[in-house]
């Protein structure tokens, strides 16, 4: 019964629609009622008795109202509607203009044929001052059974004018604004959501790509506050002047993470540094004007006519590097390059149907705005680019572990191995020149003719050998001499018994080590002249040391023959494994003829007594 009431009331309000005149009838809820509206438009502002007026029979200013979105517009709106209850209650009705962002509204009701100000409200009205507590503008209506009413409306905008008007029952008005805000809530919920998990996985992982999109959907939020009419109430209530300046820093606060975002996501200073670098000039830029715009904000108003069209064209030139950047991608990560696209392709897909729309008012679209659903939607997708990044870096991770696990064991089974080696040259040494050599003498000593002196020449030697073994093997005395006595005395013992030509520096080298720190480095060079002295046919070697804030750094340079380093020996992995166990690592520069460089850095905490 209620549907084919409302049926009739549509039809009757059809046929009266050229009429300019709403026929209410039993079983009336809700409609849009644009097209039963007649409006003009003037520049300048005139009282509400001259605009009534110009809405008499015999004037021609006043026509039927055929749009929702008008586009840019700058000046004074006037809306005349009738209203006719034909049943049989009275009706308590709301007039609402479903557009949050309206400068100035100011609501008239004719008696006695006299427009009389019922309610002015606007953005700069928090909630609790306008005619019924709610983001959008609702005006009520009481009428008698019977009663025609006359309303005007005069509404002031300078931007992009859209008016979607509805005529609703106190109980339509209280569903649509329940689920209007339980959908809202849902976008916020989720949005949060993500967000949170975003600046979590910063947190845990170290990563800034985490916290870049929380920024993002945080700016995102800021703009739905923004474009719903909540910012205005809750974030900075009672500041009129910075209706205008936030819409427009809200709109470009996300498109800033976003770059900064798809930086990390896409990995481009990697993959494609000059658009990484493109990227970072736009993202400054903007950034410059944003800046400039909250500290001088009269002056960027003052010079809008050239700072909005270079802001406009950083902002083309950074989404199209965006798109450019996901295409490209696509041959590097394909699986989060695709998710990427999809959710930019439905962000700008609505950012353009937007633009469109209130810069020139082609659709007559009164929904949702678009770009706060496709922010949904983008959140699901990149969030889930988000998870696939987070797997990668763990496997990828994993893969690293178990390289270095590998890498560890394999050098530190050839540490052993060289321990083994040196063992059995020492066991070679004794056995085949020294054992030889005190055999020899035992002979000398068993015969009758034996020369005094040539025995004592023999054992002498002998002596001095089994010392010069005894000293190699045993540990520097480092709680007695120190490092660098310790270091200088192993130069000029090589220097000696070799004629190389060492040069030893040591440049504000005063750090106090402790015994087992000294006992390591002082391997390390020892190791470092050995295979200097045993394979690569050098005549001079320079050794430095420097003594940094947090670290030391000593230098090995010798002009020998030089390597390849893929040929590195055990030597060198040798000098690895005892750098690394102390928290250092070396870095090795040679080729075959052209000498070597050896660099070992040790972290200062790690050593210092």
């Amino acid at each position: 019964m209620k549907a084919s009431f409302f049926f009739v009331a549509t039809f009757c309000c059809s046929l009266a629609a050229a009429q300019d005149t709403l026929v209410l009838l039993p079983g009336f809820n809700s409609q849009p009622v644009n097209s039963y509206f007649r409006y003009f438009h003037q520049d300048q502002e005139i009282s509400a008795d001259s605009a009534w007026k110009l809405f008499q029979p015999g004037h021609q200013t006043a026509q039927q109202l055929d749009k929702i979105n008008f586009g840019p517009v700058q000046g004074y709106y006037w809306l005349k509607l009738t209203l006719i209850n034909q049943t049989q209650v009275s009706q308590e009705l709301f007039l609402e203009i479903r557009q949050p962002h309206l400068y100035q509204i100011r609501f008239y009701r004719l008696q006695n044929n006299e427009p009389i100000l019922r309610a002015e409200t606007g953005i700069r009205y928090n909630f609790h001052s306008r005619p019924t507590p709610n983001r959008y503008f609702d005006f009520p209506i009481s009428m008698a059974a019977g009663e025609s009413v006359n309303v005007l409306f005069m509404i002031h905008h300078i931007n992009s004018l859209t008016l979607p008007l509805h005529l609703l029952t106190p109980g339509s008005l209280h569903e649509r604004n329940y689920s209007r805000n339980l959908a809202w809530g849902y976008w916020l919920g989720f949005l949060s959501f993500c967000g949170l998990f975003a600046l979590l996985a910063s947190l845990l992982l170290k990563k800034r790509v985490f916290l870049w999109y929380f920024l993002y959907i945080s700016a995102g939020v800021l703009y739905g506050f923004t474009e719903l009419g909540f910012a205005f109430q809750y974030i900075f209530p009672n500041q009129a002047g910075l209706d205008a300046p936030a819409i427009i820093h809200t709109s470009i606060y996300p498109l800033l993470f976003l770059i900064k975002f798809s930086q990390g996501l896409l990995a481009t200073k990697e993959n494609l540094p000059i658009v990484h670098k493109l990227l970072n000039v736009v993202f400054y830029f903007l950034l410059t004007m944003v800046l400039a715009g909250i500290a001088l904000t009269e002056t960027m108003f003052q010079y809008s006519y050239f700072i909005l069209p270079a802001v406009n064209f950083a902002i083309l030139i950074g989404m199209l590097s965006l798109a450019y950047s996901g295409i490209k991608s696509l041959f590097f990560n394909r699986i989060i390059a695709t998710f990427y696209l999809l959710a930019y392709m439905a962000l700008v897909s609505a950012a353009v149907f937007v633009m469109i729309n209130y810069a020139f008012g082609w659709y007559q679209y009164q929904g949702p705005n678009p770009i706060l659903i496709a922010y949904f939607f983008e959140a699901m997708l990149l969030s889930v680019a988000l998870i696939i990044l987070y797997r990668q870096t763990q496997r990828e991770k994993t893969a690293l572990l178990q390289k270095v696990t590998t890498q560890q064991k394999e050098l530190y089974q050839q540490f052993i191995t060289g321990v083994e080696k040196e063992r059995s040259r020492i066991a070679g040494d004794l056995h085949d020149d020294i054992g030889s050599r005190l055999s020899y003498l035992k002979r000398l000593l068993s015969t009758s003719n034996t020369n005094k002196n040539e025995d004592a020449q023999q054992l002498d030697q002998i002596i001095e050998d089994v010392r010069k073994l005894a000293h190699d093997l045993a540990p520097p005395m480092a709680h007695v001499t120190g490092l660098l006595p310790l270091i200088e005395k192993l130069v000029a013992e090589i220097r000696a018994l070799t004629k190389l030509d060492i040069k030893l520096q040591a440049h504000n080298f005063t750090c106090q080590l402790k015994p087992e720190a000294i006992q390591q480095v002082y391997r390390m060079i020892q190791e470092s002249l050995n295979n200097i002295v045993k394979h690569s046919q050098a005549t001079r070697v320079d050794i430095q040391f420097f003594n940094y804030e947090t670290e030391i750094v000593i230098t090995i340079d010798d002009n020998g023959v030089g390597f390849e380093l893929v040929q590195e020996g055990l030597g060198l992995n040798q000098l690895k494994v005892r750098t690394a166990s102390l928290g250092g690592y070396v870095e090795i520069q040679s080729r075959t003829g052209a000498g070597c460089h050896i660099m070992i850095t040790i972290p200062i905490e790690s050593i210092r007594i």
